[in-house]
């Protein structure tokens, strides 16, 4: 695969822009959806990343493209736990299903997640006979007067999940840690970008994510907690298992710049004691 290091974010969204772009002229009807992989170690700017692409892509070409945050693949019983290997956290086997049956155009089930956040939901109330399978799950469907949409529970996790069927026409963007991982589903992907960023700022988006309210499965977690416990993991054995995808995308990206970044309130807190992460600096 022909590599191509870029030196900035803007610069690797107008390259993926122009590659969108040359290739609706090239085809009037898109035989398959058009997905583009974001991967990289966590807190390095993935979301930020994807959000500023999606704009670009609807300013540039009036399309509006679906994110897909690798978050929707979290087992929830492992999200908090130390594991011996990072990739355990996920149901990554599905992962490969899912991607293969956007890519195919094969209406599947999608696990629901809160406000397309890591937390899921288990159903334990009794439901209806299971009248629809895919994959050898079963599922049945879920009636809640707040749902906007139908879900659906699997019988077998008793998980909600949703119905998605994709748009033959469509860009998806999938990001998150692991997503060039599997050898299945990188021929899937007509782009893939890695992104890498310094550990200092890495470190404030975890301090952000964290004021922002964006914990995830540690929702009770004090700030200390949450910022250390993903540092550690990181340095143990998370950034080691993510960085080996760096070679299999096409665009590897450093990203040095983020406005939502706030290093000088990261430094403060750290100074005056209010956080203590001064083993990771």
């Amino acid at each position: 695969m022909k590599q191509t290091p870029v030196s900035n974010v803007e610069a690797a969204i107008n390259n993926l822009v122009e590659a969108l772009s040359a290739h609706q002229l090239a085809t009037s009807v898109l035989p398959k959806p058009y997905i583009i992989a974001i991967a990289g170690k966590v807190a390095v700017g993935k979301s930020f990343f994807v959000q500023r692409l999606m704009r670009c892509i609807r300013e540039k070409l009036g399309i509006s493209a679906t994110n897909l945050a690798f978050e929707i693949w979290l087992d929830p019983d492992k999200a908090s736990q130390n594991t011996f290997r990072y990739e355990d956290k996920f149901f990554l086997n599905r992962f490969v299903e899912d991607v293969t049956d956007l890519s195919n155009c094969v209406p599947f089930f999608l696990m629901h997640t809160e406000q397309g956040r890591s937390a899921k939901t288990r159903v334990t109330l009794e439901s209806k006979e299971s009248d629809l399978k895919h994959r050898g799950r079963s599922y049945s469907q879920y009636h809640d007067a707040a749902d906007v949409a139908p879900l659906f529970k699997n019988q077998q996790t008793c998980f909600l999940e949703r119905k998605m069927i994709a748009d033959h026409r469509g860009v998806y963007i999938i990001d998150g840690t692991l997503v060039l991982a599997r050898r299945e589903v990188r021929s899937l992907y007509d782009a893939s970008v890695y992104l890498d960023s310094p550990w200092i700022l890495r470190l404030a988006r975890m301090r952000s994510r964290f004021c922002r309210g964006e914990n995830h499965n540690m929702r009770e977690s004090l700030l200390q907690d949450y910022v250390t416990y993903l540092a550690e993991e990181a340095v143990s054995n998370a950034d080691a298992e993510v960085e080996t995808q760096q070679h299999h995308a096409e665009h590897q990206v450093w990203n040095d710049a983020d406005p939502n970044c706030d290093v000088e309130q990261l430094l403060k807190e750290v100074e005056s004691g209010k956080i203590n992460l001064k083993k990771y600096l």
